[in-house]
């Protein structure tokens, strides 16, 4: 009897030969699973069309994890009525799951609303600030992603959104220092060589373009990287 570490890996690798059909009946016979498992179970669903059986692993990751972002965007996606999406939730995360909602349609004022409300009652939910962040002016983006920054130093996710607001201001000195820090801690991540890549572009664009050849590299499913990359890409060819 193989035990769950071994399925789950078992399960993963799967997913990378491309078999996820497998990689699902294997990790459904996991007694328990964590919530990053569930999470990861149920989007092998929705690549399958299993929808239903997706959205119920969602469901158990948000039971487990109320903050799981990834969970509560792929509900709002899977879910139509909003009163359905919210009795998911735990009774401190309707706001969380209504900006999640709002968001996926589009509605920036009412996601706004919802973040911010969150905020007041979690003014330390690095999650909230990122995806007011997203929504913001730049001059208040700044202040949100610099306060994301000082209480998580490691961390690496929107970093190169804040990377981007800061060439825009011409803020190069704090440009650098972070393109620094986010290579010491996370050299792995994409934010980090695209963050060096803002700071290098406008010294050296050809520099530039090889780091973020390396961020593409590194996750192709991160989009910003192609971005970065296009705009870079243009300002050479004017």
């Amino acid at each position: 009897v193989y035990n769950s570490h071994y399925k789950i890996n078992m399960a993963f690798c799967l997913e990378k030969m491309g078999s996820p059909v497998e990689a699902v009946a294997l990790l459904q016979q996991v007694s328990n699973p964590e919530w990053h498992v569930l999470l990861r179970m149920g989007e092998m669903m929705l690549k399958n069309g299993q929808k239903e059986y997706a959205k119920q692993a969602f469901v158990q990751v948000l039971q487990k994890k109320p903050y799981a972002l990834q969970a509560a965007q792929h509900l709002a996606y899977l879910v139509s009525d909003k009163k359905e999406l919210l009795q998911y939730a735990q009774p401190y995360s309707n706001h969380y799951l209504a900006a999640v909602a709002a968001q996926a349609k589009f509605q920036t004022s009412t996601a706004l609303d919802h973040w911010q409300a969150l905020l007041q009652q979690y003014p330390s939910h690095t999650t909230a600030q990122l995806q007011r962040a997203s929504l913001s002016t730049p001059d208040q983006a700044r202040q949100l992603y610099a306060a994301v920054r000082k209480a998580e130093p490691y961390g690496h996710v929107g970093m190169d959104d804040y990377a981007l607001l800061l060439s825009r201001a011409g803020e190069r000195a704090a440009l650098g220092r972070l393109a620094q820090d986010l290579l010491q801690a996370a050299d792995t991540q994409p934010q980090a060589w695209n963050a060096l890549a803002l700071y290098w572009e406008s010294k050296d664009l050809t520099k530039a373009l090889e780091f973020v050849e390396k961020a593409v590299a590194l996750d192709r499913g991160h989009m910003l990287s192609f971005q970065i990359k296009g705009a870079m890409l243009l300002a050479d060819v004017s």
